[in-house]
């Protein structure tokens, strides 16, 4: 007997839609240093405003996961590194043309010898790339 009404409670409590407005660029590029604070990240004043720009359309959510992203793309390399340096006590994954990089599989490193780079602007456009933003411009005119 319920099984009827179901979708009528379900079309009655999505009734009402609230416009949020997208983010403008100052406040998309807040969200993108909030969301790297607790991140290591080489990221100049310039490249600030530039994230800024290019984001225009995205979401605080979707700004999310592009920063989520951009941190894995650093994880990632790790995984793929066949030459290492040593720099202040920790090794990074460099090019084997790098002077004093030995080549060594990361299987033979402990852990908390490893040092992973800060996410770049590089890394983030990379992930904004393959983060489409989630409203439409013919959603943002409604």
């Amino acid at each position: 007997p319920y099984s009827a009404l179901i979708p009528l409670l379900f079309l009655r409590r999505f009734e009402r839609r609230l416009y949020v407005p997208l983010p403008d660029s100052k406040t998309r590029t807040k969200l993108i240093k909030m969301f790297l604070k607790d991140t290591a990240h080489n990221i100049s004043d310039d490249d600030w405003e530039m994230l800024g720009r290019v984001t225009e359309g995205y979401s605080g959510s979707d700004l999310k996961c592009a920063v989520t992203d951009a941190g894995l793309i650093a994880v990632r390399e790790l995984s793929t590194a066949s030459h290492w340096s040593l720099r202040s006590a920790k090794w990074s994954p460099c090019s084997g043309d790098t002077p004093g990089a030995i080549q060594i599989p990361i299987e033979q490193l402990k852990p908390s010898q490893i040092a992973i780079r800060g996410v770049t602007s590089a890394d983030l456009t990379t992930a904004l790339s393959r983060t489409s933003p989630s409203v439409s411009p013919r959603e943002v005119e409604k």
